[in-house]
């Protein structure tokens, strides 16, 4: 008899439950919140511990359904696609695809979870952004992009994947 044969389903409060997980010893929790249903590895096969971290988890999730955010992850990548769908064909769509497909997909498309970008990630972004060529981008050029990244965030913010838009920075040092 295999390690997650000792463990069943149990309730560990009201709603929150714990139970094996196919293909690994350690226990998973399982919710249902707002009709949508939520599961994620706890890493342990020990009670006590996954109980602990289930709780955890459990009340995070009750506080982002109080702030109304969207519970279920949404990756930079859906958020361009999800975006470029609201913009009609013509210049600003030809401006703002290119611009997402070539700056920002390369480098926020890792996130998996864009509540996980802070301003301090836009930061870093725009530091990458002036060093990645040999020839820095004129401060103009900085801030038509940056005004669709502002557009892409406000968005997200009013799809309610993320409880507010992240502020990126207006550029106003002189060019070269």
């Amino acid at each position: 008899m295999g390690r997650r044969a000792k463990h069943s389903s149990f309730e560990v409060v009201e709603g929150l439950y714990l139970k094996p997980q196919p293909n690994t010893i350690n226990l998973q929790a399982y919710c249902r919140i707002n009709g949508q249903s939520f599961r994620k590895s706890v890493g342990t096969d020990n009670v006590s511990k996954a109980k602990s971290a289930a709780l955890e988890w459990y009340y995070d999730l009750k506080q982002q359904a109080k702030k109304g955010l969207l519970l279920k992850k949404t990756s930079f990548n859906t958020l361009c696609a999800e975006y470029l769908k609201t913009i009609p064909k013509g210049a600003k769509f030809e401006y703002h695809a290119p611009t997402i497909e070539r700056h920002f997909e390369p480098y926020f498309g890792k996130y998996a979870d864009i509540r996980l970008i802070t301003e301090g990630t836009v930061s870093d972004y725009l530091v990458h952004r002036r060093t990645k060529n040999k020839t820095e981008p004129t401060p103009q050029t900085l801030n038509r992009e940056n005004t669709v990244l502002r557009q892409l965030f406000q968005y997200a913010a009013t799809q309610r994947w993320m409880a507010e838009p992240i502020t990126v920075p207006f550029i106003n040092w002189p060019a070269p």
